[in-house]
């Protein structure tokens, strides 16, 4: 889930349970856990399936991930690695979660560039054998390191700057904290759109279609696994606009037909 707060701070929460099984209590809701819709309601979508189906291994391939040093604080001395967010996340008080982990996605004007800080739940990204607690509370506030805003950095040939997405850094932020592993960082749950009511689920199918198609377009890695829901919320949108459209009242007949049919 996300917060905007102001112009300039996006509060990301992602689950991150090493041992958690789908189904499990607070373990987030799975496709198949979905109930399936009762097509009695005459308000309720009729049953869909995308009429093009992607081919057998791409839907929810996730993009390769290099591990070695990306996901990780910056190293004491390196650019950027003084750069703290606005206040200290000490002074954070947030809900948490037992199994969640909150980042800031931070914009701030007078770093002109965007950085990302782990909020809270630290010690729970602690991989085995790092270091302790102590060490890792001392490095709270310093930014992580992350493939999608290195771009921000990196001299195009052709001079222009390159082009930094916001849901290029929460993709990278859910395929590299969250737990279980999550092969679909934009996956719908097509059931409850369709459960919508139907000015709800055109406008809602519609957005999401809208979002997943810039996202399609935007990266080579990430198409394969947003390609099949597009195609399903396309077809969702589509079959919801019958039910929007008002049925024209039958044509009245001219008054003079009406006085010469009384004659």
């Amino acid at each position: 889930r996300m917060q905007l707060r102001g112009r300039e701070e996006l509060l990301v929460t992602i689950s991150h349970a090493d041992a958690r099984r789908p189904g499990a209590a607070g373990s987030p809701r799975m496709r198949g856990d979905v109930a399936p819709l009762d097509l009695t309601d005459a308000d309720a979508a009729p049953s869909w399936s995308p009429t093009v189906a992607p081919a057998p291994g791409l839907r929810g391939r996730p993009p390769p991930l290099d591990d070695s040093e990306w996901g990780r604080p910056l190293e004491e001395g390196e650019d950027g690695a003084d750069r703290a967010p606005a206040s200290p996340c000490e002074r954070e008080r947030l809900a948490l979660g037992e199994h969640e982990v909150v980042f800031l996605v931070g914009s701030y004007m007078h770093y002109r560039c965007p950085h990302v800080w782990v909020r809270a739940g630290h010690t729970r990204l602690a991989r085995a054998g790092e270091a302790e607690e102590s060490s890792a509370s001392a490095r709270r506030d310093v930014p992580l390191r992350l493939q999608s805003l290195s771009r921000w950095s990196t001299a195009p040939e052709d001079g222009q700057r390159l082009e930094v997405h916001l849901w290029a850094v929460l993709a990278e932020l859910v395929q590299r904290f969250a737990h279980p592993l999550v092969r679909n960082p934009f996956e719908v749950e097509l059931d409850a759109v369709a459960a919508l009511p139907t000015r709800e689920r055109a406008e809602a199918s519609a957005s999401l279609a809208l979002f997943l198609r810039e996202v399609y377009l935007g990266s080579d890695e990430l198409a394969d696994c947003v390609e099949a829901d597009y195609l399903a919320l396309l077809q969702i949108h589509y079959m919801a606009l019958p039910g929007l459209v008002a049925t024209p009242a039958a044509p009245s007949a001219p008054p003079g037909l009406q006085l010469d049919a009384l004659a």
